[in-house]
Order: C-alpha cells, then sequence, then structure tokens
C-alpha cells in the first residue's frame, strides 16, 4: 500500500483577549503553516460570535468585528507571500515573526507542530476542535456506534486498515471515524450518525446536513457511494415524525448509492465490512 505524502507543521490558536486585567481569551481561531509545500492556512470564527460576545458582555461588538477583519486581512496578505516567495528561512521568519506571542487584542499560543497529508483539512479539523469545540457535541451513543463497529471490523481483521479521517470537497466536508484509504484514494467509509437531538427540528435539520454532505461528496468523486456505510440509531423522541423523517433519510440516501443501516443490523453492517476485506485482500495481493 503506497503511503501518502505527510507534511511537517506548525500552528497556532489564535486568541481574543480584550482585558489584559484579567487575562481571560476566547480561542477564534487556527492558523496553520507548512514551509515545505509554501502553504499558509487560517480559519477565523465569524464576526458574529456569541461566545465572545456573552464572554465579554461589556465589550462593544465593533472592536471584535474590527480585529476579525484586520486580523483576516494581515494572514491573507501572509499567504499569499508564503505561497510566491522561495526564500524558505526568510518565510519561517516572517511568520514567525507575525504569530510570536503579543501583549495585544490579540494573541497567539506558542507554536505548536504536527504531520499532516492535507494541510488544509487539518486546519478544518484544528478549528473544529478549539474554537467550535464540536467534540463536546458527540453524543455518547454515536461513540458507543463507533466502537461496535470498530470491533466488526477487528472480526475482519480490518482493525488496522480503517482510520480516521476529513473528507472534503470544495464544498462540504465530513470526519469519518472510519476511513479506509488505499493510495489516496477512498476505498472505504464509514460514519455512525445518532439522531439524538432534543427536538423534531434538530433532528430534521441534521439529517438534511447529512444528506447534502453526502451527497455532494459522493457527485463531486470524493468518494463513491456505494464505498460507503452510515449506520443510524433513530430519534428517542415522542413524536412519530421525526422516526419518520429519518426513514426518508434512509430512503434518499440509498437513491444516491449509499449503503445505510440502522446499527443493530448487524447482518447488513457485516455484508458491507465483509466485502471492504475482500476488496482489501484483492488490492494487496496487486
Amino acid at each position: 500500500m503506497v503511503t501518502m505524502k505527510q507534511f511537517g507543521c506548525k500552528y497556532w490558536i489564535i486568541r481574543f483577549a480584550p482585558y489584559s486585567e484579567t487575562q481571560e481569551f476566547a480561542n477564534i481561531g487556527i492558523c496553520l503553516y507548512s514551509p515545505k509545500s509554501k502553504e499558509l492556512h487560517f480559519k477565523l470564527a465569524n464576526k458574529r460570535f456569541g461566545r465572545v460576545t456573552s464572554f465579554f458582555e461589556n465589550l462593544n461588538p465593533d472592536v471584535y468585528k474590527a480585529v476579525i477583519d484586520v486580523l483576516s486581512s494581515e494572514l491573507s496578505r501572509l499567504q499569499e507571500y508564503v505561497k510566491c516567495s522561495d526564500d524558505l528561512n526568510l518565510n519561517n521568519r516572517v511568520v514567525e515573526e507575525l504569530l510570536r506571542p503579543k501583549n495585544t487584542l490579540l494573541q497567539f499560543s506558542d507554536e505548536r507542530v504536527l504531520l499532516t497529508e492535507n494541510p488544509l483539512v487539518t486546519t478544518k479539523d484544528l478549528f473544529s476542535q478549539y474554537v467550535a469545540r464540536e467534540f463536546t457535541k458527540n453524543p455518547s451513543r454515536e461513540k458507543e456506534m463507533v466502537q461496535s463497529l470498530r470491533n466488526t471490523l477487528k472480526s475482519f481483521d480490518l482493525a488496522a486498515v480503517f482510520k480516521e479521517k476529513t473528507l472534503a470537497d470544495e464544498f462540504h466536508e465530513a470526519k469519518f471515524p472510519l476511513v479506509r484509504d488505499v493510495a489516496g484514494v477512498t476505498e472505504g467509509a464509514i460514519r455512525a450518525i445518532a439522531f439524538d437531538q432534543k427536538s423534531k427540528l434538530k433532528v430534521v435539520e441534521s439529517a438534511d446536513l447529512w444528506e447534502a454532505r453526502l451527497e455532494s461528496l459522493t457527485k463531486s468523486g470524493v468518494v463513491d457511494a456505494d464505498k460507503i456505510l452510515i449506520t443510524i440509531a433513530y430519534p428517542n423522541l415522542p413524536d412519530k415524525k421525526a422516526r419518520l423523517y429519518i426513514d426518508k433519510f434512509s430512503h434518499n440516501l440509498a437513491l444516491l448509492g449509499i449503503h445505510d443501516a440502522v446499527i443493530n443490523d448487524k447482518a447488513a453492517i457485516e455484508r458491507f465490512v465483509s466485502n471492504q476485506a475482500n476488496t482489501d485482500k484483492l488490492t494487496l495481493s496487486n
């Protein structure tokens, strides 16, 4: 199996700290720099960021908006400079000077390092963790579903083959806990979705979002539809219409050519995994 090229990257968490007296701050962005590929990526919170305005309640919102505007402009210029310059040492000095810790409204964390195959996707993943705090939104039932899927993969000797990966196209991205990547091509992707939202409206919104993501990823060629398995846990809501909407979601996935199964449908899950195991053996034999 061919290993994808990895890039050594540096990254910084961008913080908004309007009051030096308290030293309190809110994470508002990520900046990631890959010297070898001459890439600098950043992702900033929206100018309307409720966490900032609620935490710093006496702050004029225009101050935060102005900071985001200036920072976005500065990082965009730096992004273009790094891309066009061939002087690696100078690039490093310019980036580190801009992003070194300063005693201003904006602060940058200490420099951190990582290896990644895709600096852009990794920037988005870091933003999800440190700014959007998506780790707090994962329901425990979903984690249990993923563990059950890992156990099934283990029984087919595929536990080491499937890794976590974010699949992305120009418009959508989705984090999959279980992806089989062969020479940069996604040959299998499994995602557990627990519809544990607290209202019918939230269930509908989640289903629609996932359908849009999956349709975009398959139609843009990021992954073939028949190489995706979505396992579903139905909502625990008294309103039966929420469950009916997930039935519709399941039907729409089938129309796209995507495999789906209720989480306790062991036979359907094992059929997909068995096919993945057979395909993996063919790949290795070639």
